[in-house]
């Protein structure tokens, strides 16, 4: 069941778990009015994945975006951990930076991270970690924002092996390895090249 207010379409089971996670992060106040449907289009719409982590409930919201990204629905990732899903030598380091935020050390934290898609391919990521605490000053709502940055891994990949080869090429333009990393390279800029 889809609805629409003002341009923006909504489900309405999303609508629900929308609603509750805005009216934790703004308060009772703004719910009903234009500012909630405004939030509430700009969550479920926004070009970067969005997660918002209630730490009451220990639930999960994500915004479709994170969806189409990890390739998980929200439900699965409703109650999972989103450090579970990356790379394991880099949960550690996530870890660490969630719990220097705990503690009141650092208010937020950004690091460039790798996700295992359900599918099995991988994501590079840009994630960005902040908190909001409550009146006691314990951990109310974890934030996370994910920004999709495979491409751009993709090329500094490419403009490194554009390097080693032309640094090859300056020092020997003889050597057998040289001819090799061409093609390497070949292979990796134009698979189907063969």
């Amino acid at each position: 069941y889809f609805r629409r207010h003002r341009g923006v379409v909504f489900h309405r089971a999303m609508a629900k778990t929308t609603s509750e996670a805005v009216n934790q992060i703004l308060g009772a106040a703004i719910v009903g009015t234009g500012a909630f449907f405004v939030l509430r289009g700009m969550f479920e719409q926004a070009a970067i994945g969005l997660i918002l982590f209630d730490a009451k409930k220990n639930e999960r919201l994500c915004n479709p975006r994170v969806v189409e990204m990890l390739g998980y629905s929200a439900e699965e990732m409703k109650h999972g951990n989103l450090n579970a899903y990356s790379f394991p030598d880099e949960q550690k380091i996530t870890e660490q930076l969630v719990q220097q935020m705990h503690r009141g050390e650092i208010d937020k934290f950004n690091q460039e991270k790798r996700y295992i898609r359900k599918d099995g391919g991988i994501i590079w990521t840009s994630l960005t970690m902040s908190l909001q605490r409550n009146k006691s000053g314990g951990t109310e709502l974890l934030i996370a924002a994910l920004e999709d940055i495979t491409s751009r891994k993709r090329a500094e990949k490419q403009l490194e092996g554009q390097t080693r080869i032309l640094s090859k090429l300056a020092a020997d333009a003889e050597q057998p390895e040289l001819l090799r990393d061409i093609a390497l390279f070949a292979e990796e800029l134009w698979p189907t090249a063969r």
